[in-house]
């Protein structure tokens, strides 16, 4: 059980406050003998983290989802845990061994360098988005983007992958019965104090627009995403 105190003044607005999971090893094994005791299985001994042993047998295995149908999980509810996995799984394209998150990162900001993003326009630390060192110009944002949607490889699962407005997602609720209805599929984002928005706006005349906006300020958020919303229904128009 866990036990909150404290005080808070009348009228102030709430404050949300994101945490990294540092250590998902340990997460991960605490929460596995979380849910083997819900089911009548007890371990004893501590958790601990450890390195495969050079002799060990495979014993099982389970094959994943396709990686699209895992960007789709990612990019429809922002799942962080999922984008900072994946995250991972790229740097074991170059390491064999001992991949970090940082080897990950580094493929992303490869990948950066060679769309031609200038190097003034970003900073990526964190796949996840959560950490206040990642910067990234509503250009920069628009530039990969627009390489993702003339990239016949992967445009249709990318473009999938994303909410859609009024239906799905975090755009479930937003420009609904709106002209901007199922006419924009977007991802959004969000730190205390950031907002942004950022995909395809589909036209009636069959063109496809690019967008990307980006607001940092202490204004009311949800003027902010009311802001953003109203843009693209009055685009879509």
């Amino acid at each position: 059980m866990i036990h909150v105190g404290g005080s808070i003044g009348q009228g102030l607005k709430e404050v949300v406050v994101f945490k990294n999971i540092t250590q998902p090893d340990l997460w991960a094994g605490y929460n596995l003998k979380a849910f083997l005791a819900q089911r009548g299985i007890q371990l004893t001994g501590t958790i601990r983290n450890g390195v495969t042993p050079e002799k060990a047998e495979l014993v099982a295995e389970s094959e994943s989802k396709p990686i699209e149908q895992m960007v789709a999980d990612m990019n429809k509810f922002s799942n962080n845990y999922v984008a900072e996995m994946l995250t991972k799984n790229l740097g074991a394209v170059k390491k064999t061994k001992g991949a970090t998150l940082a080897d990950g990162v580094l493929v992303i900001n490869e990948h950066m360098q060679s769309l031609g993003v200038p190097a003034d326009q970003y900073n990526l630390e964190s796949p996840s988005g959560l950490s206040r060192q990642n910067k990234l110009s509503s250009f920069a944002m628009w530039k990969v983007l627009q390489h993702l949607r003339n990239d016949f490889r992967v445009q249709p699962e990318f473009l999938t992958s994303l909410p859609i407005a009024g239906v799905d997602g975090t755009l479930k609720k937003r420009m609904k019965n709106s002209p901007a209805e199922r006419w924009v599929r977007a991802k959004t984002g969000f730190l205390t104090g950031v907002v942004s928005l950022a995909g395809y706006a589909g036209l009636e005349d069959g063109r496809v627009v690019t967008f990307s906006f980006v607001y940092n300020g202490s204004t009311d958020e949800t003027k902010i995403r009311a802001f953003f919303d109203n843009l693209l229904i009055y685009l879509v128009k």
